[in-house]
């Protein structure tokens, strides 16, 4: 049985009875203890020693022996005193450390404090999410562990521990650079190679297989940000069902609850990326909206009741709900106009900075080597032949994605018998599956899903270079973003950043700026308007244009510039008329000062002309996705006739690939179809 030490404030305890008391142990942890079956005697005045259950935290610890001991209050305020926030226990609070792609790395630090600090960590601006890639670790000394399994290009960037305690919070940051490293053979492939003809004679050593499964990221399985919750005790379960189908042809994800407990639950669980609209009953939604309303995830609140004017009373107090009513068709309508404006406002844009000060040389890795991916990427992906089996798995994958909606099914089944090229614009700007599931594709950077896409990406590369804007033009997008990325923003004054996703603007600032309205006790969010002038003089490769004519709301002045397109940031200043940041970019050309020699050593990798499977293949491995890079290579093994000059390269790149990742097994058997390929076709060269 462990011996503890603690000190109460609050004389709650009597000689033969513990009615309750939360403890202060020696190593500064509170704790709460219960009384057990057996207790000690007495040992003097201000001293107790009991035998107890402690309880930390909701959870039993186990069985212990107490030594309780008074404090008066002049004392309490003296041991209040000694409590100390955190602090690094380091020189130093910010350190740089590297990692090879595909390896393994851990950052660390440690904090001290009293009482013990709680520690977290964060990438982005956003915390952490563990995983089986991300695990967290904590030590007895209070030093705090993140590992990263097989890292990528992705997780390159700064990582924060923030420590905290009831007396105040600090942090310390790593900044995490991934290197890059070259398709390499470790070992005597020939020599490899009799031993494992041997050991495939004898079947000890089977036959690669190929998969032909369309493996998805778990992690995207919903790739939207925004939900619907509906909570009613007492639901009108006839008309909730009619409704229900009006809302998910706007927000296709959407949640019931009946408990107020529940639904608070469910939303601190979600992610602050997530984002939430609420649906609740006037009597319900007294009690839940006053402590859901602060929450990040939740962005709009609308109170669906019998009793519109008692309801608004308490409502009003709340900035997040937008309103009060009274009719389901109402309901359906209010939502979908404000989430119209919602979706502008919230979905992120995901930007790629290029700091010209890093010398990059010729390489495609490094502190700028998320930015040449989206580039290289995209040039690839629209030089890339589509065939109509793509389309199928693109329009199989939607299917299941909106399983259950049935005006989703069908703008899938109409997209599928009807879709022509000229109308690509026309599909993207209307609110269904296609700009839904195409721009969180681009949003997370799921490969598999925008080389699906790619077909219809180069529709719309045609569309705006048909459409070119002739003269230059000064346009508008309003956005909200963290404070830890505004932050990173105001770092790169003069620098290049490139936009992973079709950049809608608009030609109204007016428009532009009524969209930013920031709830009063919104925290960590700040209004941001981009103000971007545009040259088509700049344009040499992602063109822009008004689309207007050829978008499903005309009366829109809609302005979308292609996916990676590159500017430069000329200033960030607060604009406190509108209480807004304006953050003034212009439009670069790829033969930009600073971009022109990195630009053009990635664009030699994929040469000119047509490119295919292999060379997106090589593109993925080079920026250490390796798993995407045998994926691709394989699929061009299918594609490819048995006797294709291609081939023998192909089965070279299998078995490096292999080796690469320590699978020697599969590179030789990789290594033995090229040397067979070889005998077969000796005055084969293939060059890819």
């Amino acid at each position: 049985m462990k011996i503890l030490t603690a000190t109460v404030f609050n004389r709650t305890v009597s000689n033969s009875n513990l009615l309750f008391a939360t403890i202060e142990m020696s190593n500064r942890s509170l704790y709460e203890i219960f009384p057990s079956i057996s207790m000690s005697q007495t040992r003097s005045k201000r001293s107790f020693h009991y035998d107890y259950i402690v309880k930390h935290n909701g959870s039993i610890l186990e069985q212990a022996f107490v030594s309780i001991e008074w404090r008066n209050n002049r004392e309490q305020r003296v041991a209040q005193k000694s409590r100390m926030k955190p602090k690094v226990e380091a020189f130093n609070p910010f350190n740089e450390q590297s990692c090879v792609v595909g390896q393994h790395t851990e950052m660390s630090w440690k904090f001290s404090g009293i009482e013990k600090p709680q520690v977290t960590w964060w990438f982005s601006g956003q915390p952490l999410k563990t995983n089986s890639r991300f695990r967290v670790t904590e030590s007895e000394d209070g030093r705090s562990t993140i590992t990263i399994h097989k890292t990528e290009f992705v997780d390159e960037g700064i990582y924060i521990a923030r420590a905290y305690n009831s007396v105040g919070e600090t942090e310390a940051k790593t900044i995490l650079y991934i290197a890059g490293i070259k398709p390499v053979i470790e070992i005597d492939l020939e020599a490899k190679l009799k031993v494992a003809n041997r050991a495939l004679e004898s079947g000890m050593i089977k036959p690669v297989i190929l998969m032909d499964d369309y493996h998805t990221n778990a992690d995207n399985q919903h790739l939207e940000i925004f939900s619907l919750i509906w909570l009613d005790a007492n639901p009108n379960v006839q008309e909730l069902q009619g409704t229900q189908h009006k809302l998910c042809s706007i927000i296709n994800q959407l949640k019931t609850f009946r408990d107020v407990e529940q639904c608070q639950n469910y939303i601190k669980g979600r992610t602050l990326k997530d984002r939430i609209v609420m649906i609740v009953s006037g009597q319900l939604g007294r009690e839940i909206v006053p402590s859901v309303h602060k929450l990040r995830q939740v962005i709009s609140i609308y109170v669906y009741c019998m009793d519109k004017k008692s309801n608004e009373r308490w409502a009003s107090k709340f900035s997040k709900v937008k309103a009060v009513v009274v009719e389901h068709d109402e309901l359906v309508s209010r939502i979908k106009t404000d989430h119209k404006i919602q979706r502008k406002l919230e979905e992120s844009v995901t930007i790629n900075l290029f700091n010209t000060s890093t010398k990059v040389g010729k390489s495609t890795t490094g502190v700028n080597g998320q930015f040449v991916f989206s580039q290289v990427l995209i040039d690839c992906l629209l030089r890339l032949k589509s065939n109509q089996e793509d389309k199928t798995e693109l329009i199989n994958y939607c299917k299941q994605q909106y399983e259950g909606n049935s005006l989703e099914l069908n703008n899938i089944r109409e997209f599928e018998k009807d879709y022509v090229s000229d109308k690509v614009l026309w599909w993207y700007t209307k609110e269904s599956f296609f700009y839904k599931t195409l721009n969180s594709a681009l949003r997370v950077q799921d490969v598999r899903l925008i080389f699906l896409f790619r077909t219809f990406i180069v529709d719309i590369y045609r569309q705006l270079q048909n459409c070119q804007a002739k003269q230059s033009l000064q346009v508008y997008r309003s956005q909200m973003i963290s404070s830890d990325e505004l932050q990173t923003l105001t770092q790169c004054c003069d620098q290049f950043i490139s936009v992973n996703s079709f950049f809608s603007t608009s030609t109204d600032k007016y428009q532009a700026l009524t969209l930013l309205k920031i709830p009063e006790d919104a925290q960590n969010l700040e209004p941001i308007l981009f103000e971007i002038d545009a040259d088509p003089k700049m344009v040499t490769t992602k063109p822009f244009a008004d689309i207007t004519a050829n978008s499903e709301f005309s009366g829109e002045s809609e302005v979308l510039f292609m996916i990676g397109s590159i500017f430069c940031v000329k200033s960030i200043i607060r604009n406190n008329d509108y209480n807004v940041w304006i953050i003034k970019i212009s439009l670069c050309s790829d033969n930009q000062h600073g971009l022109q020699e990195v630009l053009m050593n990635v664009k030699q990798k994929t040469a000119n002309g047509e490119t295919n499977l292999q060379t997106l293949g090589k593109i993925l491995w080079e920026m250490g996705k390796l798993d995407l890079a045998e994926e691709y290579f394989t699929r061009r093994l299918k594609e490819l006739p048995p006797d294709d000059s291609s081939l023998d390269n192909l089965y070279e790149d299998l078995a490096k690939l292999a080796s690469q990742t320590c699978n020697y097994d599969k590179s030789v058997y990789w290594h033995k179809k090229s040397v067979e390929f070889r005998k077969k076709h000796p005055l084969t060269a293939s060059v890819i």
